[in-house]
């Protein structure tokens, strides 16, 4: 495809700090290190050119190029400046946060042909990854309730739901499914790290 992938992620020593009262500040950096490494592969793997939108001078430093330095004003301001640096065509906006997410989810969304693809998280509230296709009017909304705000944007906006796009690691009960979810998926998967 070879079409962007846009990955903002907060500095990792801050990230997941929901999860504060089950795992420690390290344990919550190396949790959201895996699960954005296997975000960053699967979107390789789908034939994307991954973008980190980050402050965080490690992941700067080992990405290079593939980084956009977050400019400070929150996530949405965050995404509007990637795509206003990138300038892509077609471009695809991924919560790394994803650790169940595969090549074959990207495709598949790739494939629906829209303009416009929400994919909403497991609750069906907020939203995990925007597909964008030729098409100037987006806005991103990311946040509280940010799946409606997402689909007004458009009529012509169409929903994927899979497992891989909706089941993001933000609550301790989601520690305890991702486990469940580890324990029966493909040795590959395993492989990357998802043995919590």
């Amino acid at each position: 495809m070879k079409e962007a992938a846009i990955l903002p992620i907060k500095k990792l020593s801050e990230a997941k700090t929901r999860l504060s009262s089950v795992l420690s500040t390290s344990q919550r950096r190396r949790l959201a290190e895996k699960m954005f490494d296997h975000v960053w592969e699967t979107c390789l793997e789908a034939g994307l050119r991954p973008y980190a939108v980050t402050s965080d001078s490690s992941l700067a430093d080992e990405l290079g190029k593939h980084v956009i330095v977050e400019p400070g004003r929150g996530l949405n301001k965050a995404i509007e400046h990637a795509i206003k640096t990138l300038r892509p065509t077609s471009y695809f906006i991924i919560l790394p946060d994803l650790p169940m997410l595969t090549a074959a989810n990207l495709k598949a969304i790739h494939e629906l042909g829209a303009e416009y693809v929400v994919c909403p998280d497991k609750t069906l509230r907020g939203t995990n990854i925007v597909y964008v296709s030729m098409w100037g009017g987006y806005r991103p909304c990311f946040g509280s309730n940010s799946l409606i705000k997402h689909l007004r944007q458009t009529p012509s906006a169409k929903i994927y739901y899979e497992l891989g796009t909706a089941f993001d690691v933000d609550k301790p009960r989601d520690l305890s499914l991702l486990r469940s979810l580890s324990s029966t998926s493909s040795r590959k998967d395993k492989q990357r790290g998802y043995e919590y």
